[in-house]
């Protein structure tokens, strides 16, 4: 796959800001969707027509990236661009958040738009996100690599699983025109995420609710196949003889 080349994006204000971290981003996601493909996907719980769809994903998405660029940084990049999203559990995995979002009309993960001249990757922006929807700190989220929930991030040989972990999933969802923009396509990746605790959420201008939401609960609230595939997968990590006791 060919490195994206350096080149300058205009941030909001009307100046220049030079992208070589925006380049840097796109190249190392390009390394990470191979990887998500070749070792994330075969080991997690799902099924068989499920990793081929996944699969289908990945090879969307590395043609956007491999055409774009940074450019897919842009939430202004039509008729495609890149987000976000948060698979975002308890440490215990019996409970994910879910936000009710007003312009979408569902229950979705916590997520949104990369911000080019600030985010430094992909699962940084989704810290971000997660932390502006949830109102729970950043400090006490962890990135896993989904493989790999039991590493400790005080290893060296472990550090780039957590500064730079594979997806969890991938996505691509059709967003309708509104007054603001035309309709085009929210390439989304996807990270697991946990805290620690059920932390009392914050409500923002952007949804009507947020909830943590028992595994077992989130049917009830949406039959969106893409947020069911991350539920599946997670009931899928969790360890021979777990006791799910939000069902007791």
């Amino acid at each position: 796959m060919p490195a994206v080349k350096q080149s300058s994006l205009r941030v909001p204000d009307g100046g220049m800001v030079e992208v070589k971290r925006g380049a840097e981003v796109i190249n190392t996601l390009l390394f990470l969707v191979e990887s998500y493909v070749d070792e994330v996907l075969p080991g997690l719980g799902d099924s068989a027509a499920s990793r081929r769809y996944q699969k289908k994903m990945a090879e969307l998405f590395l043609e956007l990236l491999s055409s774009s660029g940074e450019r897919a940084l842009r939430a202004d990049h039509f008729p495609a661009h890149l987000t976000v999203s948060a698979c975002l559990c308890n440490m215990d995995m019996s409970h994910v958040i879910l936000c009710h979002h007003k312009k979408i009309g569902k229950w979705i993960p916590l997520g949104g738009h990369t911000e080019p001249h600030q985010d430094t990757s992909f699962g940084e922006a989704c810290l971000r996100e997660c932390e502006e929807e949830s109102g729970i700190s950043r400090e006490t989220m962890q990135l896993h690599h989904p493989l790999r929930l039991h590493l400790s991030a005080e290893s060296a040989e472990n550090k780039q699983h957590f500064c730079h972990p594979p997806p969890f999933d991938l996505d691509i969802h059709l967003i309708p025109a509104t007054p603001q923009g035309p309709a085009h396509q929210h390439y989304d990746v996807r990270f697991l995420i946990t805290t620690p605790h059920l932390s009392p959420l914050q409500l923002t201008a952007e949804a009507h609710d947020v909830r943590w939401l028992p595994l077992a609960d989130v049917g009830r609230y949406t039959d969106e196949e893409s947020t069911l595939r991350l539920v599946r997968k997670v009931i899928g990590l969790r360890p021979p003889g777990f006791i799910d006791r939000t069902l007791m």
